[in-house]
């Protein structure tokens, strides 16, 4: 079967990546967990089937068609619009109109519906994958596809916009999700997210987890020990949750353990620190690292304060598959059968944390029995071969 896959892209210089399973490869050169994710979907649906990708890179005004073998085999120019453009367009104002959702509407511009448009006239595909909703408006309505959803964009909003036009924003893409999943199947990225659809009538939605933990899974590191040091980890720092981890611990966590245990350290990773944020004496600013699995599995724990729910949570499971000690707050499991005190260290408030990361640093025994529990668990549910089939059910149901 002849699959294309509808994605979005940071570079256009990375489809080589894409015919490789080395996940550190991937995370080296691809941005984000969203494009880790749509990687680890190319590589899985390409046990089965013949994968072409239409590729949407903003950054470079390109559409580009790369067919199972990574050559570009169609390229198209997608101008970029002022905000002004995007008002006098036609297609534009249609999609805003259609939708109620400007991050829908910024796709379906008169340019971009034109050059998905010729792409379906050109070329002949069996099943169509799109990796977000917010292509809808681009999409023919001719073509049936089917959607992965890595956020239910309501709560999403909610919780990444600040002020009170968030609330007008999650009003609008609770329309949008709503008509956008009526009308096509869909596949969410956890069992919350699944759950959040049921509540505004969707209920044929299944849901697959970040599919790289399938690579992870299968990832052989040496640890880099580091005893009592835990890791804080951001793909950057920009994003909203993120940056709420990051004062978390800074502002509170690190200055109160400090002050019982000066011995204990905080790594940070990820990209793009605030300029304005000052570093506690046990706090060290690492951004990206290649080593980053083998400190994750060789520190004492990895610490996630956010409630999750937002975001796709890549900085809980992907430690939890390596082998990671995770503490966590309960919500950031997101539905997942993870049990607290067995696969990973629960902490809700302040003082919890820090009990759990002065217990854990003194007793590094509970961490290492801890992490191996993750590991066999994560292994169990997020498997290589387990995840192709629920990729092959969400292309045939």
């Amino acid at each position: 079967m002849r699959l294309l896959v509808i994605h979005h892209s940071r570079d256009v210089n990375s489809n080589q990546v894409y015919l490789s399973d080395d996940y550190l490869l991937a995370n080296s050169i691809l941005y984000g967990a969203q494009e880790l994710d749509t990687w680890a979907g190319v590589r899985l649906f390409g046990r089965k089937h013949e994968v072409w990708r239409l590729q949407v890179c903003p950054n470079y005004n390109l559409l580009s068609l790369v067919d199972a073998d990574g050559d570009v085999v169609e390229e198209l120019t997608i101008p970029s619009y002022t905000r002004a453009g995007k008002l006098r367009d036609p297609g534009f104002l249609r999609a805003l109109l259609t939708w109620g959702d400007t991050s829908i509407a910024q796709y379906g511009t008169t340019s971009i519906r034109n050059a998905f448009a010729k792409i379906f006239k050109k070329y002949d595909f069996d099943k169509v994958w799109v990796e977000t909703q917010f292509y809808e408006a681009a999409i023919p309505s001719s073509v049936p596809h089917i959607i992965r959803s890595v956020n239910f964009e309501p709560y999403h909003a909610l919780t990444e916009s600040s002020g009170i036009a968030r609330y007008l924003r999650a009003l609008t893409r609770l329309f949008s999700e709503r008509r956008v999943f009526i009308h096509n199947k869909g596949s969410a990225i956890s069992p919350l997210d699944c759950d959040r659809y049921s509540m505004i009538g969707i209920r044929e939605m299944s849901w697959i987890p970040l599919r790289q933990l399938a690579f992870i899974s299968k990832l052989s590191v040496s640890p880099i020990n580091q005893s009592k040091t835990f890791l804080v980890i951001g793909s950057t720092y920009e994003v909203k949750h993120n940056k709420l981890n990051l004062l978390y611990v800074l502002n509170e966590l690190a200055p109160r353990v400090l002050q019982v245990d000066s011995n204990i350290k905080f790594q940070i990773f990820g990209n793009r620190l605030p300029a304005d944020v000052m570093l506690p004496d046990n706090c060290e600013y690492r951004g990206f690292d290649p080593d980053l699995q083998s400190r994750i599995i060789g520190s004492s724990g990895v610490i996630v304060p956010f409630n999750g729910g937002a975001g796709m949570q890549s900085k809980v499971f992907e430690p939890l598959c390596l082998g990671g000690a995770v503490i966590a707050n309960p919500r950031s499991l997101v539905g997942y059968p993870f049990v607290a005190g067995k696969h990973y260290l629960a902490a809700t408030t302040t003082q919890e944390f820090v009990e759990v990361i002065l217990k854990i640093a003194s007793q590094p025994d509970i961490s290492q029995s801890i992490s191996a529990s993750a590991k066999e668990f994560s292994h169990s549910i997020f498997n290589l071969e387990g995840m192709i089939e629920s990729l092959e059910r969400a292309l045939q149901d």
